[in-house]
């Protein structure tokens, strides 16, 4: 794979998570309850903490990083998570989960790539917290069931 076409798709993963990051952010926000909050941020922080370090791969691999902001998907998505809100602490939940299932996929669909062995393991970190965000908030509307 060219330097250009890697470059693209961490582009791609950073946008990605700059969506679900603005998503956290709206989340906590509503969410009021203290322990479900607190994992919330904490998955808001992780999102950027990949943001971070997919923008400095860009960076080694192309020179050029995209700026980053709420793209369509991501305004598509925050229209979602309002209209879900109003479900409630398990709408919230609920639209979070189908973003975080959307990018759970971007994630899965990279690693299928050849990719250099440094950037597979970053994006295999990525990609192990994006499982566990997955399983958090899945765990988390069955137990507000």
């Amino acid at each position: 794979m060219d330097k250009k076409c890697l470059a693209k798709k961490m582009n791609h993963l950073a946008q990605v998570d700059v969506d679900a990051a603005i998503a956290y952010e709206q989340a906590s926000q509503w969410v009021f309850d203290k322990n479900l909050n607190i994992f919330l941020k904490q998955f808001l922080k992780e999102h950027q903490q990949h943001i971070v370090v997919l923008k400095r791969l860009i960076k080694t691999y192309d020179k050029q990083v995209c700026h980053y902001c709420l793209d369509l998907k991501g305004s598509f998505f925050k229209l979602l998570l309002f209209y879900f809100r109003l479900k409630g602490v398990k709408g919230i939940l609920r639209a979070l989960q189908i973003n975080e299932q959307r990018i759970n996929h971007c994630y899965e669909k990279i690693l299928c790539c050849d990719l250099p062995t440094d950037i597979k393991k970053i994006v295999e970190k990525n990609y192990a917290d994006e499982r566990r965000h997955l399983a958090y908030i899945s765990q988390a509307i069955n137990d507000k069931i």
